[in-house]
């Protein structure tokens, strides 16, 4: 029995998919039918039954086997008013035209849907273990991120005397480095950052978090330098060189042009892309005031700060230009004007 063209319909028709729509996206939605949370084997809809078989599920079992009985009288019965209809040519040959034959038949297309919505699950699985996958890649560059930050912290806090500054690095307060796929997945604002960045395709992006300060965010950036230029030494660097290295920052009283050489191999998203989560530490460490932006201490005052490494106010304004990278400098410059005009937007609802 050449059933196919004769049994796919039945099933489109039974759970309500337009017949129009394309071989592919028939069966894309074939398999996405779900069974209902009762248990019933259809519903009404707009008065219409819609038919909810459980693909997942054993053919015997009683909504698919009430499934396949109703196609099979469907398909019986047209065939039959075929056969009445003299100036009509029936579908199904002589031999074929018996419930059993037409039951098998219907029974083996409805496995090869369970067979295609078995993959769509698969292939769920698949996407949220490559998702898995990704978030441990993303943690793996953030804890290297991390790693950098803490050892020019701790040269700086030793060379400085600035208490907290190694307290205050944590990999759950790190920026996200994240992926994509191609530039298609990409906003139209995202691609244009990363075509002026002139990076290589598909490199990683940094997603800030809307509670940082300027001055955190500056000082991060400035200790990855530092580690970036103590990694560029050739031999192990001795004392001297390694606390010359994590003194504090120059300040606008003296310009420095060592940065230029370096170049980023990340890019930015704008500062309104950033993300809106609470710092939240597995560590159980809690931020100090100054690591946090004026607007989300007032919006989040019941939050817990601590006191403590007050130096670190004014730390970005202090800097002088040329002390961080030109892309990280551009960047701060950007997250400061957006911070600014979340400061004015506050005062004016709070003035409302």
């Amino acid at each position: 029995m050449h059933a196919q063209p004769i049994i796919h319909p039945y099933f489109f028709e039974l759970c309500d998919i337009d017949p129009c729509l394309s071989k592919s996206k028939h069966i894309k939605l074939l398999g996405a039918v779900k069974p209902l949370g009762n248990g019933e084997p259809h519903e009404v809809v707009s008065t219409k039954i819609v038919w909810h078989p459980n693909w997942l599920g054993n053919i015997d079992d009683d909504v698919n086997t009430l499934c396949i009985k109703e196609i099979v009288n469907l398909v019986w019965e047209n065939e039959k008013v075929c056969r009445e209809n003299p100036n009509a040519k029936h579908e199904i040959a002589d031999e074929d035209y018996d419930h059993a034959i037409i039951t098998e038949c219907v029974k083996m297309y409805f496995r090869n849907i369970d067979k295609q919505a078995s993959d769509q699950v698969n292939d769920n699985k698949v996407a949220k273990a490559l998702e898995c996958k990704d978030r441990l890649r993303q943690c793996s560059h953030r804890h290297a991120v991390t790693k950098s930050c803490r050892q020019a912290a701790l040269a700086y806090e030793t060379q400085s005397g600035n208490k907290g500054a190694v307290a205050m690095i944590d990999t759950d307060f790190a920026s996200d480095i994240l992926s994509y796929d191609s530039e298609e997945d990409l906003s139209a604002d995202t691609l244009s950052r990363w075509e002026r960045a002139k990076l290589a395709k598909l490199v990683f992006y940094v997603e800030g978090s809307k509670w940082r300060s300027v001055d955190y965010v500056a000082f991060l950036r400035w200790l990855s330098l530092c580690n970036m230029q103590k990694n560029e030494e050739h031999n192990e660097p001795d004392m001297d060189t390694a606390d010359d290295t994590a003194r504090p920052p120059a300040t606008k009283h003296h310009r420095m042009n060592n940065t230029q050489k370096h170049c980023k191999k990340v890019f930015d998203l704008a500062p309104a892309k950033m993300n809106n989560n609470k710092p939240k530490s597995h560590k159980k460490n809690i931020p100090f005031k100054s690591m946090v932006s004026a607007v989300w201490a007032h919006d989040h005052a019941d939050d817990k700060f601590l006191d403590g490494t007050e130096w670190l106010m004014g730390f970005y304004e202090k800097m002088a230009q040329g002390a961080l990278i030109k892309e990280d400098e551009e960047y701060l410059q950007e997250l400061q004007r957006w911070h600014e005009k979340e400061m004015d937007a506050s005062a004016d609802e709070m003035a409302a």
